[in-house]
């Protein structure tokens, strides 16, 4: 790779090297290294494990690299003697041979298979030990056993050299440490780097274990010490595989890469660098590899971690498949590094590990107390394999015969902290282990594997919420209060008694229900709009503040739902009435107008004998009119439903919901939010409601049908009124008295009514159209009104059924009916001496807050409010509306925001409404029939 010519660059990384070479504790402590392959090296250069960094062999000294360029050794053909110094850490090499002969160093003296392990006087150092080459050796090339120990049949090393390590023998980790005890001797004492590295895998191993004597007591005691130094004769043990402890956990975790990621210019994928060992130490790879790849367990086509997009994998494998995997099942260790440019400088950064499992302190939430690492393996199928066992030619191996254990990972998690201008810091691999003994002889054991990617930026919504939650429950609060006041006047109370107060908790309950899902309905489309057009990272998914929402959604629908039972209970026990305002007549002359049909049996019946009975089947045809509109919406919920179907799934605004950071109607890999998901639910419902509601306004009501003005036209039409009592001293009253006098007529007749009726008015006042008011009806009405109906409402006693039978029965609730059509026509035509009324207006701010500040009350005065936008619908679906959108609304978010599922939330909306109307179809008519005394049989 060739980068253009940076002298200020150059001048800073050359001072970087200078450091790292001539000051190792400096170099211990950086995490960041250039970006150098050992490829990259040059021919008389080998590359440096620890440190990742190519290194010049000493052609002075007669050394050059290696075959696989990890070390330097001796030129083959030019020396006389190899030695391994400890504290140089490398090879002696003396020239013995000249190139000017012909004679070669490999003939110069007998060969030995062994290398004598002894400490020398070569050095004040008091641990200097050397290894002599082969041309060096005892002529009788053996080991004494007596004073010395073989190791691999190749080295012979002292006893004494060994005293300070025998402890080491004791630690066992399966199969694989049986040789701990030579393998730290020659990492601590000799610092060869590849048993440095194999201890380094043991300790990884037995998951950084720090028992003494462990694999991983000297990299602990001397990487997280501070006093460790090369001035002291303490140096830290290599490779490094621990970080400190404490401030220093938070101070990794919180450096910042100097490199900013444009999420609008595709430069958004995080790349990954591993270095991968075998378990002895050698190095197996040194490369570019995939994060998901890696480390999922879980079948997936995602292969890249994208800047700023979270995502999560959860799947169960059988952990017959795992092993079969050649890939995984090879024991590896990796050490993670994050890849990153500054200052057009390729550079890596080493990924801290936090290792769940061990120590107790990693389950901690607190950084400080986690000991964070840097290698690690994906699945353990060594250590627990029973020793001397053969594999099979011909049949499948059996898990309890070969293993006494499996170790894999069963979490693995990579978070990143986003901070300003894009950034990122130190990522952290967050992995937990499972364990799966053969002892518990499953027959098909299975793992269950989860890998996320997490991306966060601290961004707290307390802020937003302790401004919100303050005014609009403030807001709620007062707002209940004015619906207190207004149903204390309309129940004709002089105080504040416990049913104003029980009322006034169920008004305060439907408006906190109502401040809480506005907040929910704020925060959740902020989130949604800020996230899907941010150009600089102000916050990122998954956030905490949803279950929250959650919450919110739920304690709002509660509330709600207690405000909607109490207003249908409400609707399912008004008191109504129709008056019927027709009259018998006598009819003389044939020719008139008004021939009823009633009386059209003869025409001698029309010309002779008056008729004086009327048509009841006028106030029956209002009766079932009123029956049907009770649970009439504004809007058709089939066609609501079906169209938010349409636009989730056919439009596919579902997308809206991905975790891009753009807007998009088709599908991607991005897995979806729940706040989006909440969200887009919200817009998706609002927006469908919203375009009904303005079709059904502008178009349907106003050329096809509006059920509300065809009801008032059907009572005018029937020559009947609607009196409704909703509350003690609180109703409504629909003019329907024709201004005709009668309609109980022929088609002929009723035409003719119609065109003399285009130039009149059929309103209650005189020279007026208005035929819906509401009503605060002076005290004693209602005192009347419960007189008459009285005998109605009590159950007959024996002894009358004995006298009088169903007829007694029957001619009461007539009585009773004639009476209260008499008292309510007389009331309307102020024919009452001590009940009467006053027609008036409300004021503007009476009409905002629907209350009654200036009535005035009376015992025996009541007063009729103009009311042009038919307020009496409040009784029926009709003018509940809003209540019911509201809670159709807040079930629907709740629905999607517990279960992700648009069309589950659909489905149970429709169930729930469907299961209202049922139920208040039954309950309304059995009402209607109670209050209007009509027989129940005749309600459709």
């Amino acid at each position: 790779m060739r980068f253009p010519r940076l002298p200020i660059s150059l001048v800073f990384l050359a001072v970087g090297w200078w450091l790292s070479t001539n000051h190792p504790v400096v170099a211990e402590e950086n995490t960041v290294h250039l970006f150098r392959t050992v490829e990259s090296c040059k021919g008389d250069e080998y590359f440096n494990v620890n440190y990742l960094k190519c290194k010049k062999c000493e052609s002075e000294l007669n050394l050059v690299p290696s075959k696989d360029r990890l070390t330097c050794e001796c030129h083959p053909r030019e020396t006389e003697r190899i030695e391994y110094d400890s504290v140089l850490q490398q090879s002696i090499c003396d020239r013995k041979c000249r190139k000017s002969t012909n004679e070669t160093c490999a003939n110069a003296a007998p060969s030995c298979g062994l290398h004598y392990v002894n400490q020398t006087n070569l050095s004040h150092q008091a641990r200097h030990i050397q290894i002599p080459g082969p041309f060096n050796t005892p002529p009788n090339c053996t080991c004494n056993y007596k004073h010395s120990s073989l190791y691999r049949n190749t080295f012979c090393i002292p006893n004494h050299l060994l005293k300070d390590y025998t402890n080491y023998g004791h630690f066992r980790l399966g199969n694989v440490a049986e040789d701990l005890m030579y393998l730290t001797f020659f990492c601590h004492t000799l610092k060869r780097w590849r048993e440095c590295n194999h201890l380094a895998n043991l300790c990884a191993l037995s998951l950084y274990s720090l028992e003494r004597p462990s694999a991983c007591f000297s990299f602990f005691a001397t990487q997280t010490s501070d006093i460790a130094s090369t001035n002291d004769g303490t140096e830290k043990t290599m490779p490094f595989i621990f970080y400190r402890r404490g401030r220093s956990s938070i101070e990794e975790l919180d450096k910042t890469q100097d490199f900013s990621f444009d999420i609008h210019q595709g430069e958004t994928t995080v790349n990954f660098t591993a270095l991968r060992f075998t378990l002895d130490g050698q190095l197996m790879e040194y490369r570019s590899v995939s994060l998901v790849h890696e480390l999922n367990l879980c079948p997936t086509s995602r292969r890249e971690v994208l800047f700023g997009r979270s995502f999560s994998l959860s799947c169960q494998l059988p952990l017959v498949d795992l092993i079969k995997d050649s890939r995984r099942a090879k024991l590896t260790f990796t050490n993670l590094f994050v890849n990153y440019v500054e200052k057009k400088m390729p550079l890596i950064r080493s990924v801290p590990v936090l290792i769940r499992n061990s120590p107790a302190s990693n389950m901690n939430d607190n950084p400080e107390a986690w000991q964070l690492v840097r290698r690690f393996f994906t699945v353990d199928l060594v250590s627990g394999l029973r020793s001397g066992y053969i594999d099979k030619m011909y049949e499948e191996d059996k898990l309890q015969e070969k293993f006494d254990y499996i170790r894999y990972l069963t979490d693995v998690e990579m978070r990143f902290r986003v901070k300003a201008d894009n950034k990122l810091s130190t990522p952290l691999l967050i992995l937990k282990y499972g364990e799966y003994n053969t002892s518990q002889k499953i027959s098909q054991p299975t793992i269950d594997f989860h890998f996320s990617v997490t991306f966060f930026r601290e961004y707290e919504f307390e802020s937003l919420l302790e401004i919100l939650l303050p005014i609009f429950i403030l807001l709620a609060f007062v707002l209940a209060i004015f619906e207190a006041i207004a149903y204390k006047t309309r129940q004709h109370k002089l105080i504040y008694d416990l049913d104003v107060f029980c009322k006034f908790m169920v008004f305060l309950m439907s408006k906190i229900a109502t401040a809480l899902f506005a907040i929910v309905f704020i925060i959740s489309i902020y989130i949604h709009f800020t996230y899907k057009t941010q150009k600089q990272i102000r916050l990122l998914l998954p956030l905490p503040v949803e279950k929250l929402l959650i919450i919110l959604t739920g304690i709002a629908l509660v509330l709600k739902g207690t405000k909607l039972a109490q207003h249908l209970w409400q609707i399912a026990h008004i008191d109504i009435f129709f008056i019927d305002w027709e009259r018998p007549r006598i009819f003389e002359n044939r020719n008139q107008l008004d021939t009823p049909s009633v009386c059209s049996g003869s025409v001698t019946a029309r010309l002779g004998a008056p008729c004086e009975s009327i048509s009841a089947w006028r106030s029956y045809f209002v009766a079932n009119v009123w029956q049907e509109l009770t649970t009439t919406r504004k809007i058709s919920m089939f066609l609501h439903l079906g169209g938010l179907i349409w636009i989730l799934f056919l439009v596919r605004m579902e997308n809206f919901a991905s975790t891009n950071f753009f807007f998009h109607l088709w599908p991607t890999e991005d897995p979806p939010d729940g706040i989006l998901i909440l969200s887009t639910g919200i817009l998706a419902y609002i927006f469908t409601y919203i375009v009904q509601r303005i079709f059904s306004y502008v178009i349907w009501e106003r050329y096809f049908k509006n059920p509300i003005q065809q009801f008032i036209d059907v009572c005018c039409i029937a020559n009947v009124s609607v009196f409704i009592l909703r509350l003690e001293s609180y109703g409504y009253y629909i003019h329907g008295r024709s201004p005709h006098g009668f309609s109980d007529t022929d088609i002929c007749s009723m035409i003719l009514q119609f065109r003399q009726e285009e130039r009149g008015q059929r309103g209650l006042t005189p020279g007026s159209e208005l035929q819906t008011y509401s009503l605060l009806a002076p005290k004693n009405l209602r005192i009347f009104y419960d007189r008459l109906i009285l005998p109605l409402q009590h159950p007959p006693q024996i002894n009358e059924y004995v006298t009088k039978g169903y007829e007694g029965n029957f001619e009461r609730t007539i009585l009773t009916y004639y009476s209260i059509n008499r008292f309510f026509g007389a009331f309307i035509d102020h024919a009452l001496k001590d009940l009467d009324y006053i027609v008036k207006e409300k004021t503007i701010l009476e009409k905002l807050l629907s209350c009654e500040f200036e009535a005035i009350l009376s015992d025996n005065k009541g007063i009729f409010y103009v009311d042009n936008s038919h307020s009496f619908d409040e009784v029926l679906f009709y003018g509940s509306e809003s209540l019911f959108f509201q809670f159709e609304l807040i079930l629907f978010t709740f629905i999607i925001g517990t279960s992700h599922n648009y069309l589950l939330a659909i489905i149970i909306v429709g169930i729930v409404y469907k299961l209202l109307k049922i139920l208040m179809d039954s309950t309304t008519k059995h009402n209607l029939a109670k209050k209007t005394l009509i027989d129940k049989r005749f309600l459709m």
